[in-house]
């Protein structure tokens, strides 16, 4: 979880300091076990530059994941849990943007041991991550249908948690 949730600020602050203001695309996450058995998910990402990432994954299961400042919330319909916890990641945002506007080339990007593989079109758009999980799981997230500065309605950031959900905090 850790690792994903430095990925999701790795990707958030990519476009908060570069001329993109907001960021939606349609994702597809493989994960694939050393032993070669893979998972694929899909769904949708939405990131405002003030610090708001949503993920809604849609297939096979659906699960929402909210990163609002340092809050992480993890809903889990299908169980009925919501996880509460926080992240205290601190990330050296300007090399990142550097390589990805200036070089315009996929590149790989460290943050404490954990190497991540950018994948950037000619234009400069990141269009997937791929790095292997502390479970030694190939992760790869492929980003489609993207848009970029659009109006995010802020209601995108809001949850409820059904009274019958069982809370965790970590």
């Amino acid at each position: 979880m850790r690792i994903f949730i430095i990925f999701c600020l790795i990707l958030s602050n990519i476009y908060a300091l570069g001329a993109i203001k907001t960021f939606n695309a349609d994702f597809i996450q493989s994960v694939k076990n050393p032993s070669g058995n893979k998972v694929e998910y899909t769904g949708n990402i939405v990131i405002d530059t003030d610090s708001k990432i949503a993920w809604f994954y849609k297939t096979p299961v659906e699960k929402n994941i909210y990163i609002l400042n340092k809050a992480v919330t993890i809903i889990e319909p299908q169980i009925e849990q919501v996880i509460f916890t926080k992240h205290n990641v601190q990330i050296d945002l300007f090399s990142i943007i550097e390589k990805a506007s200036a070089k315009k080339e996929n590149f790989t990007h460290k943050i404490d041991s954990q190497t991540y593989n950018i994948k950037v079109a000619k234009s400069g758009d990141i269009t997937g991550i791929e790095y292997f999980d502390e479970f030694e799981n190939n992760v790869t997230i492929t980003f489609n249908k993207t848009s970029y500065n659009q109006k995010i309605k802020p209601k995108i950031f809001e949850f409820t948690i059904p009274s019958s959900y069982d809370i965790l905090y970590k």
